[in-house]
């Protein structure tokens, strides 16, 4: 079986992102035990390993379209962009901190990835897969914006 760079590559490049947006306090080494013990779980339950795991939560909640607001005349109208590839990697990881900080289950922090990962990649009731809904409607509601991008 071939392995594909490009794919590893980017595996690679989202797993240091995670790990540096859940550094806190500069304990680097403490986001690393906390995103592997979880991404443990995970594959344990699944059967599957981390660079799949890794692979389908991107692939879950991948976006080409982000929204943005731009002020032109002194009015702030919301805008939808092409996002780069740098852009829609750091979106992938923003929605899924946003959602892991934002629950209100009162369970540890690692209880909560888990859970959250396993609902993007089963499909389930995710708060990533609604912020990316969300970020296709206000794109689809604000595409008469489209010509204020230049």
């Amino acid at each position: 079986m071939k392995y594909n760079t490009k794919k590893a590559s980017l595996e690679v490049v989202f797993y240091k992102k995670l790990i540096g947006i859940l550094i806190k306090a500069g304990h680097k080494s403490n986001a690393i035990k906390l995103l592997n013990f979880s991404l443990l779980l995970i594959a344990k339950k699944l059967k599957f390993s981390f660079s799949y795991i890794i692979w389908q939560i991107f692939n879950k909640s991948f976006t080409r379209i982000e929204v943005r607001n731009v002020a032109i005349k002194g009015k702030t109208l919301i805008v939808p962009f092409i996002a780069n590839p740098s852009r829609r990697l750091y979106l992938v990881t923003k929605w899924l901190i946003k959602a892991i900080t934002e629950t209100s289950r009162k369970s540890s922090i690692i209880n909560v990835i888990v859970e959250e990962i396993l609902a993007l990649i089963l499909n389930k009731k995710s708060k990533v897969l609604e912020y990316k809904e969300k970020n296709y409607k206000a794109a689809l509601f604000n595409k008469s914006n489209l010509h204020y991008r230049w």
